[in-house]
Parts: structure tokens; C-alpha cells; sequence
């Protein structure tokens, strides 16, 4: 295995596979039984704030923030989210979130799990029912258990 995150279609079924370095477990996220139902693609940009009423991937920009009623929110190695992200079931985190200047109204919020991978970059605090981090990830700022969905 490669010492960096690869996030990598694997079938036609909407499965993702995360490899981690070879210290660290194999994620698989499975689109479909996340309600992962939106996609911002590397490369694209949406500016403002998104309302979803499912999960959401993130491979591109998102000037604003995200949040997400049901599903889970992915965000790639090669996505960023300049706002805060808040999701009521996963959050898992490969990308950049917030700036380096670290806006401090900037959150991610779940009462879920939150999952932080090994390219995640993360410039803001972050509100947990669940946490698990992988590898080399970045996290510049407060952390804070809240209490988890049962």
C-alpha cells in the first residue's frame, strides 16, 4: 500500500475505498447506504451555503458551509469546505475544511461519527459523538464530545 489516502471508485455500486498507509484499517464508504445522493466535482465550485436532505461527496469547492439532515458527508483529498459542516448521522474528512487565518466560527458537527483521514486538513473546532482519526491528518483547533445519536 501507498503511504497516502486513495479515495478510488471499486464497483459500479457506488462503493469508495479508502487506503490508508499500511499502519492504518481499510475504509470502505458505501454510498448508497450512506444516502450519499449529491456530488460536487473535483474542479467544481459552489458558492454559498448547502441544505441537504441527504449526504453529500465533496471532491470539489465549497465557499460556504455544508449541512446535511440525513446521509453522510464526505469530503475527498481533493475537496475543501471553506464553512462549517454540520451532519446528523457521518462526517467523514479527507479534505481541507476552513482557511489557515482559522475563521473561529468555523465547526464540524455530529452527533454521529466523525471520521478524519490521513490527508484531512482541518481548520476549525470540532463537536463529536463519535471521533476516529487515521495517519498524518491535521487538526488546528478545539474538540468537544457531544452526545451521540443512539
Amino acid at each position: 500500500m501507498n503511504d497516502r489516502h486513495n479515495v478510488a471508485v471499486i464497483t459500479d455500486a457506488h462503493l469508495r475505498q479508502v487506503d490508508t498507509d499500511e499502519n492504518s484499517p481499510q475504509i470502505t464508504i458505501d454510498m448508497d447506504a450512506e444516502k450519499v445522493r449529491s456530488h460536487i466535482a473535483e474542479g467544481d465550485e459552489f458558492v454559498g451555503d448547502m441544505n441537504c436532505k441527504t449526504g453529500v461527496r465533496i471532491s470539489g469547492t465549497v465557499r460556504g458551509s455544508v449541512k446535511c439532515e440525513t446521509g453522510a458527508v464526505v469530503l475527498e483529498s481533493t475537496g475543501h469546505v471553506t464553512g462549517s459542516i454540520v451532519g446528523q448521522d457521518k462526517i467523514f474528512i479527507d479534505g481541507k475544511v476552513g482557511n489557515e487565518e482559522g475563521d473561529p466560527g468555523t465547526k464540524i458537527t455530529s452527533p454521529g461519527l466523525i471520521t478524519l483521514m490521513t490527508n484531512a486538513i482541518v481548520n476549525a473546532d470540532i463537536e463529536y459523538g463519535k471521533m476516529a482519526t487515521y495517519g498524518d491528518m491535521t487538526h488546528n483547533g478545539n474538540s468537544r464530545k457531544i452526545q451521540p445519536t443512539r
